[in-house]
This record gives C-alpha cells, sequence and structure tokens, in this order.
C-alpha cells in the first residue's frame, strides 16, 4: 500500500494497483475509485502513484519477515468485522 493524505492505493506483488481510495471521503475503504469514473484530481493522484510503483523492485531484496516488537499502542485485531459508524 502507498498513500498520501488524501489517496490511498493497494499494490499487488505483481505491481499492479488493484484498489484506489479516498481516505476523506470513505475512510473504511467502501468503495475503490477503479471502480469509478475518475475526476482530473483522482487521475493526478493514480498518476502520482502510479509513477512510484513503477520505481519498485521486480523482486523483494530482503523476502523475510522479521517480528518486531510489539509498540506500546498496539491492539489485537478485532475478530469482529469492521466497526460500525
Amino acid at each position: 500500500m502507498i498513500r498520501d493524505k488524501t489517496f490511498k492505493v493497494h499494490v499487488s506483488t505483481d505491481k499492479k494497483i488493484d484498489g484506489f481510495h479516498n481516505l476523506k471521503q470513505d475512510p473504511w475503504e467502501e468503495k475503490n475509485l477503479l471502480d469509478t469514473e475518475l475526476d482530473e484530481a483522482q487521475k493526478a493522484a493514480l498518476a502520482k502513484f502510479q509513477v512510484i510503483v513503477n520505481s519498485l523492485p521486480d523482486k523483494d531484496a530482503r523476502p523475510l519477515y522479521e517480528p518486531r516488537a510489539p509498540n506500546r499502542w498496539d491492539r489485537k485485531a478485532n475478530s469482529g468485522g469492521k466497526k460500525k459508524h
């Protein structure tokens, strides 16, 4: 995932953007903007993210995950689904 203050993209393992969300208008990321007609601001943001995605390496140089110690603000995952708002 890559994000800025307004938008967030989900990037697949084959370096394709498969999710695009406006975090200010849709904080729960329920509407994938790739399924809609994008306005000029959205097109510009998506293009900016695509440049970043294109610069990513094709292969992860360090693919092994090394667990870190938990932070004091970490919480256990809620298995009950999305929070109601």
